[in-house]
Formats: C-alpha cells, structure tokens, sequence
C-alpha cells in the first residue's frame, strides 16, 4: 500500500536511533517490522488488540488493548509509537486514548501515524447499536468508529501534540522519491488517507 511505503520512506529519513526504550507498532506490517526491528533490535515491540492475526511477520506481538493504552505504557516508558489506521478502529473516547499515549512516550520520543482522512469534518458513534452494515455506510468500514475530516484535522492534532513539533515531510522525502515509491504527490501535499504525521515530542 502507498500509506505503507510513505511510512516505511519516513521511518528511514526521520526516525531517530534506538534510546533504549520500547518502540511500538500497533497492527504491524511485516515489511514495516522487519525495518523496525532491523532498526531497534530488542527494543522493537510488534502489539495489537488481536496478535494471532499477525503469525505471518516472524515476530512475537504483544497483546495492547488500546482502549486503555496507559494500562500497557506507563508515562515516560516509550520512545516511539507507530500506526497506521488504526484509530479509526478504537471503541473508546479518541482524546483520551492518544493522550495517554503521549503520555507514555519520553520527551525526545516520537508518535507517527497514518489516519483515514474522509470529508471536512471529524465525526464519530461509538454506539454498541450501530450495525456493521451501518458503520461502513457511515465510515466506509465495518468496523470504524470515526472519521477525520481534512477542516478540523489541524485543530485536533494541535491538541493532541501540544508540547510536540511536527516534522515537514516535504524537507525531508523529495517528489523524485514519492514518484520512485509510486505514492502519490497528494500525501505529501494534501492531508489524504496515505499522509504521514511525524511528531517529535519536545526536550
């Protein structure tokens, strides 16, 4: 996928040595683990809500529940997380669940992700009620509980990153690369489904 093959071309410009703390992939992909791994060792950790899904990476997963996400990661014990849609997918009020993986990661640390970006506005029902029939008419999947709007994304990330600085893909990953990876232009240049947010949590 073109989301996956962003992440994988910022992982290898951007992301900082191993500090000797967790770096965590939720839903991990396995060209994505094995560059992770290959780049933090034993302080790669492979997690998701359902591991046996993922025998196929030769890696162990551990299971997080991310709902809960400062019952896996207590403050300060992470030096990284990445994701890539899976926010979109957790049953739980959103504000709180990144902000408690915020919390979890030490300053210096990181936070990268991809978020299905549909229409202008956020919007989310996290009732029991709604069918899956429902959700994918609503969120475009079976299983999503929001969407995130391209109008008040920025809003929404500069409160979940206050205290963090984004990184401008656009210094560090030219054009000629995202045409040689063959992602388009737009997940450099717009906010898409396929862009990549880069945050680096202040010293």
């Amino acid at each position: 996928m073109a989301r996956t093959r962003y992440l994988a071309l910022a992982i290898s410009k951007l992301a900082p040595p191993p500090s000797g703390y967790q770096v965590v992939h939720f839903a991990p992909e396995k060209g994505l683990a094995k560059l992770l791994h290959a780049k933090y060792a034993s302080h790669y950790v492979a997690a998701d809500y359902a591991p046996e899904r993922y025998s196929n990476i030769g890696l162990p997963v551990k299971f997080v529940d991310l709902r809960e996400p400062g019952s896996h990661f207590p403050p300060d014990s992470v030096q990284g997380f990445i994701h890539s849609h899976i926010l979109e997918h957790i049953p739980a009020p959103i504000d709180k669940v990144v902000t408690d993986m915020n919390n979890a990661v030490r300053k210096g640390g990181f936070h990268i992700f991809v978020l299905p970006v549909r229409g202008q506005r956020y919007r989310e029902d996290l009732s029991p009620d709604l069918s899956p029939e429902e959700r994918s008419v609503q969120f475009g999947h079976p299983e999503h509980m929001r969407d995130f709007g391209r109008r008040d994304l920025p809003d929404l990330l500069a409160r979940w990153f206050s205290g963090w600085s984004q990184q401008d893909m656009s210094l560090h990953i030219t054009e000629d690369e995202l045409m040689s990876a063959n992602i388009p232009a737009t997940a450099q240049s717009q906010m898409t489904g396929h862009s990549v947010f880069f945050f680096s949590k202040n010293s």
